[in-house]
């Protein structure tokens, strides 16, 4: 619980950005996004990304996080956020969430099962879960930890390269790992999602930005090959998990600029 309390301090010498909702979002975010539907973001963090756009687009929001100092942020957000219980249950009825969101939290936790098992509690049998996690399994992971035998987690700057034991990422997922995941934990359908190929995320870009926009711009007349291979080129993974598809139906599968 300390470790959280820090890492959401936002004088924090690197504090989690929250930044914009990327277009990927957007899209996935687009077919629920109906007037009185009700949302639980599972780590929802300080709120100040999907929080924010969730409730800005009629979304009855509900968030929950194992942090008090994020929940009070999320809360000077005006947003409604409250603390998840010490064993990581919400305050929420069986069945009464529309869809769930819970974007990079898994990789964070010491048991997701837990988690999941809480998130498809608190689904109706229509609802859909959105989830993502970084892709352990990319390209330069591989490549760095053959050549170097350096496995970087890559959850925050400040331990990811100089301290990876005292880093956020404690489980780590591919495509199939991820798939699995939901499929034995609940969930009877699971679409996989891959982030566009993009050289911008790699470790000694991203931390500057004209070397970040440079490669970000090289990059994307290539972004298709992380469909071909998410295995292999998405440095991040999405998920449609649904708990009876045929009950939420179908929108299809996304399709990516």
């Amino acid at each position: 619980m300390k470790y959280y309390e820090e890492y959401w301090d936002p004088d924090r010498e690197w504090p989690p950005k929250t930044g914009k909702v990327s277009t990927l979002e957007e899209a996935l975010f687009s077919p629920y996004l109906r007037s009185n539907t009700l949302c639980l973001d599972y780590g929802c963090g300080t709120g100040g990304r999907y929080g924010i756009y969730l409730r800005d687009h009629g979304i009855q929001y509900r968030g929950f996080d194992v942090s008090a100092h994020a929940v009070a942020q999320a809360q000077a957000h005006g947003l409604s956020a409250e603390l998840l219980t010490g064993d990581g249950k919400t305050s929420l009825p069986d069945g009464c969430c529309d869809f769930a969101v819970c974007f990079e939290v898994f990789e964070h936790l010491i048991e997701p099962h837990l988690a999941l098992a809480e998130i498809a509690r608190v689904l109706s049998p229509k609802g859909v879960l959105l989830a993502s996690v970084p892709n352990a399994a990319y390209w330069f992971h591989r490549c760095e930890f053959l050549i170097s035998g350096f496995l970087n987690p890559g959850g925050s700057p400040l331990t990811a390269r100089k301290k990876p034991w005292a880093d956020p990422h404690i489980r780590f997922f591919s495509p199939k790992i991820l798939r699995r995941f939901f499929l034995e934990n609940g969930f009877k359908e699971v679409e996989i999602i891959p982030t566009p190929f993009n050289l911008a995320v790699l470790p000694y870009i991203y931390r500057t930005p004209w070397l970040r926009a440079l490669a970000g711009y090289i990059s994307k007349p290539f972004g298709w090959v992380s469909r071909i291979s998410p295995g292999l080129f998405a440095s991040g993974l999405y998920a449609r998990a649904y708990l009876d598809r045929t009950a939420a139906g179908h929108t299809g599968i996304l399709e990516q600029s």
